[in-house]
């Protein structure tokens, strides 16, 4: 299979799960009433992990050392996670989108830095697409800038180092590994701040432990087992831009199942969302051609 075709499988395996992200959005704030944020974090990764441990334990699958560096990344995906919670206590959820989709302007230029490759110009068009309709779509002109946040621009930032640090990895460690160790960490470093801050174990509604069961197998174990793979495939920058759907399969799913309206500015933000993806996908693919074509003809 040649490389744009693979790095074409990869893109839209990697559409289907910010699809299965986009779902969580719903259940997570119908259950979120019931268990702390925190625990629910550190229930929903512990149990990927032990989801997770079987594939690894497989000789194909086994690398302590993947393990270990895939850990690094969960260490960035882990300070992410955190820094967006405590945001939220002081900031709307719509700033909070916005400003944890700055990713993708960040992702390109952090990739840009450690690989030492310029930017692509469909990368550059595409992020600036992307980055209008978050804009339009998500950013809440009364609520403005607060402390929370900053917090969320640090935790927008570990998400962009997670991104590239899997890039950086997955060519050299199986996918299942750089997954466990990621995962793994998340679900360690965030048991002791549920402990610490909130009461963890006691019970739930059913509601609560079908959300952990959904969440654990399909937005996390499958989530980034394919990431892990499919960046072995595909640039950072691209998975940046692709991530940017998110908030777009969030308000499809919250239309269709959380009994939310649609408004006209999230449907132009969606638009450019979109366009942005489609721009990086195409672009950059035809912009080569173009150029050798334009030497043939001097």
């Amino acid at each position: 299979m040649e490389l744009k075709t693979k790095q074409l499988w990869a893109d839209i395996s990697l559409i289907v799960v910010t699809a299965f992200w986009g779902t969580t959005f719903v259940i997570i704030k119908n259950v979120l009433a019931d268990i702390e944020p925190f625990s629910f974090l550190s229930f929903r990764f512990l149990l990927s992990t032990f989801f997770l441990l079987p594939l690894f334990l497989q000789k194909e699958g086994f690398s302590p050392k993947g393990v270990f560096f895939g850990s690094i990344a969960g260490f960035f995906l882990w300070l992410g996670y955190i820094l967006q919670t405590i945001g939220l206590k002081y900031t709307s959820a719509a700033n909070s989108g916005f400003i944890t989709g700055l990713a993708v302007v960040m992702v390109p230029v952090l990739s840009s830095i450690l690989n030492k490759k310029p930017v692509t110009p469909g990368v550059i068009l595409g992020t600036g697409l992307s980055f209008l309709g978050l804009f339009i779509m998500s950013f809440d002109f009364k609520a403005g800038f607060n402390t929370g946040d900053l917090l969320t621009l640090a935790g927008a930032l570990f998400f962009s180092m997670q991104i590239v640090s899997v890039e950086r990895f997955s060519p050299f460690f199986s996918a299942t590994s750089l997954t466990l160790g990621q995962i793994a960490t998340v679900g360690v470093l965030s048991l002791p701040a549920a402990l610490w801050l909130e009461e963890p174990f006691r019970p739930y509604p059913n509601e609560v432990y079908y959300a952990i069961v959904f969440t654990a197998i399909f937005a996390t174990v499958l989530a980034f087992l394919v990431q892990s793979k499919a960046q072995q495939f595909t640039s950072a920058s691209h998975v940046a831009l692709i991530f940017t759907l998110e908030p777009v399969f969030a308000l499809l799913f919250a239309v269709l199942f959380g009994g939310e309206s649609l408004v006209p500015k999230q449907g132009f933000g969606a638009f450019f969302i979109l366009a942005g993806m489609l721009t990086a996908e195409f672009l950059d693919q035809y912009w080569p051609n173009a150029k050798d074509e334009k030497k043939a003809n001097l």
